[in-house]
């Protein structure tokens, strides 16, 4: 698909008829007013001023976490289990700076590498100091150094922003922990033309497909294995339909169920691709070959 984003851009995907993006945009986008998330009213602030840190809100909302669960939060969001104090951007640039002029380029290096390295989540103020140190890496032509600090930093981005959607998931995830908005695709495939639709059984789709076929005027009709998801009796009354309806038009059946073969002008029995036999259904029969063994075989179940 052409893109005035470009190929491999999120704008193409969007354009790309084949693409899930696609298929989410038209038959899981949400309705006005609909959430698939709880509704809560989590304060922004606990009991000493401190902000509340937004992933309880999000946990909190999302309709996968149990009411009883949410109810026990509560108290901890008061007493500041999860508050946070902010860190403005002028306050960690000062501690970067602080800690540079304190440690040194190496010693404040050697920070942030600690950092880097662990397994817990890196502070803005450490980020902060990592951003100086790569400005000055760069100023001193330290390339080496400069590059893997532009890797630390990448990396640490790539973590936040996976924990965010990570969040952003959970919030979308049902109570039976289905992704909401796919669950949402799926139901609104098989209802684009009727806000009442159903998921069909094999045998309800084929004959709606045959239904189709046989009501359009056409000349020649092909059905491959046109009974193959119905059941005996449903399958005598399509012969018989067929039978009705064909008699201006040629119908060529692809079958391996014989019982279809019976009414037919005319049988090939095809074999490794070749035509091995061919007739009426009687003639076939009175030959006694491949056709006759395998249409006794099958009648054999049916006794």
């Amino acid at each position: 698909q052409n893109s005035p984003f470009g190929p491999n851009t999120v704008g193409a995907a969007e354009q790309n008829t084949r693409s899930f993006s696609h298929l989410q945009n038209k038959y899981g986008v949400f309705e006005p007013g609909e959430n698939p998330a709880r509704v809560v009213d989590i304060p922004k602030k606990d009991a000493e001023g401190r902000n509340v840190n937004r992933a309880v809100r999000t946990v909190a909302e999302a309709a996968a976490i149990p009411d009883e669960f949410v109810e026990a939060m509560e108290p901890g969001i008061i007493d500041g289990m999860f508050s946070h104090d902010v860190a403005t951007d002028k306050a960690a640039n000062a501690y970067a700076m602080k800690t540079i002029k304190d440690l040194g380029y190496q010693g404040a290096l050697s920070r942030w590498n600690s950092a880097a390295e662990s397994d817990g989540i890196v502070s803005k103020n450490e980020l902060a100091l990592a951003q100086r140190l790569l400005v000055e890496a760069v100023d001193a032509k330290d390339y080496d150094t400069a590059m893997k600090l532009v890797a630390d930093i990448s990396a640490e981005a790539t973590r936040a922003g996976q924990t965010v959607q990570a969040m952003r998931l959970l919030k979308k995830m049902t109570p039976e922990g289905q992704l909401y908005y796919l669950q949402k695709v799926a139901d609104n495939l098989t209802k684009e033309f009727d806000g009442e639709g159903i998921n069909l059984s094999g045998g309800e789709a084929q004959k709606l497909a045959l239904s189709r076929v046989l009501y359009a005027d056409s000349a020649v009709v092909v059905l491959d294995e046109p009974s193959s998801a119905l059941d005996p009796i449903a399958e005598y009354q399509l012969n018989k339909t067929i039978t009705e309806l064909a008699d201006d038009k040629t119908v060529i059946i692809i079958s391996h169920r014989l019982s279809t073969t019976r009414f037919v002008d005319r049988i090939y029995m095809l074999e490794d691709g070749q035509v091995i036999e061919q007739g009426t259904h009687d003639d076939l029969i009175r030959q006694d070959g491949s056709y006759a063994r395998m249409f006794k075989l099958q009648a054999e179940k049916y006794r």
